[in-house]
């Protein structure tokens, strides 16, 4: 019988804390970074529509940068791995132990019911106490019976695996091990035992030309931009907007695309 868990979540268990503070931070200090980049624009006489665009992309990736690193280490911290000792593999998500909520309030509260939720398991030997009934965390926990794919990353490994859901249902779940899991190479191990019970179907990888041709159509968008804006003059003014509209909004399939080429889905 065996329990995975951050050393984090281990330690220490301030859950709250590094998921409330990174967002106060964003909410203070990006309109104070905005509003000192506008004037520096200003100030040194550059185009403010040609600035404020290429202000409004950075702006956005560092946004964008920051919630996927919050929302890996709270997965990370959440996400409980367990062996019991029939060499059952379950994954155990506290997050679903605890009800949704919207706003920045809602956030913050449901941030500090997992690290209640998380508590409770550690203290407790919750799951401990579960996998040595004869049922173990069948029909608790998503069961993982098979391992289909399963690469490292530059910050742990991503596996998807087949899994048996508490309902019964089978179907496909992919869990991302980031570094920081106490004793994780047997974690690794216990993936790897499951990978070895698997025969792989060979499927065909459709995410590098989906990757490029929302790239493509991305810097299309871009180069639209610049030839339509009044400094530049090569296209109507009037196209700008809705160009630079599409522009942002053709970031997001370019990094959804990227996200799921690197955890091998």
């Amino acid at each position: 019988m065996k329990v995975w868990m951050s050393q984090n979540t281990k330690n220490n268990n301030h859950y709250t804390l590094r998921l409330v503070l990174p967002l106060i931070a964003m909410v203070v200090l990006l309109p104070i970074v905005t509003f000192g980049m506008m004037i520096f624009i200003k100030e040194s006489g550059l185009s403010m529509e040609l600035a404020s665009t290429v202000t409004l992309i950075v702006l956005t990736i560092v946004i964008v940068c920051i919630a996927l690193n919050m929302g890996k280490m709270a997965n990370r911290d959440a996400l409980i791995f367990c062996l019991d000792d029939e060499h059952n593999l379950f994954a155990v998500n506290a997050r679903n132990f605890v009800s949704a909520h919207r706003g920045i309030y809602g956030y913050a509260k449901m941030a500090s019911d997992v690290q209640k939720a998380l508590k409770n398991i550690k203290e407790n030997q919750i799951l401990e106490r579960q996998m040595m009934q004869a049922d173990s965390l069948t029909g608790l926990a998503p069961q993982i019976i098979s391992v289909e794919n399963f690469k490292p990353n530059n910050k742990g490994y991503s596996a998807v695996c087949k899994v048996r859901y508490p309902n019964g249902n089978t179907g496909k779940a992919t869990y991302l091990i980031e570094n920081g899991y106490e004793n994780q190479n047997e974690l690794i191990a216990a993936f790897e035992r499951k990978k070895s019970a698997y025969s792989p179907e060979v499927k065909v990888n459709y995410n590098p030309i989906k990757i490029i041709i929302s790239l493509l159509a991305l810097i299309a968008c871009v180069a639209v931009c610049v030839m339509s804006h009044p400094a530049v003059g090569s296209l109507p003014e009037k196209i700008y907007f809705p160009f630079l509209g599409a522009a942002f909004v053709m970031l997001f399939p370019v990094m959804y695309f990227i996200i799921k080429q690197k955890r091998g889905e």
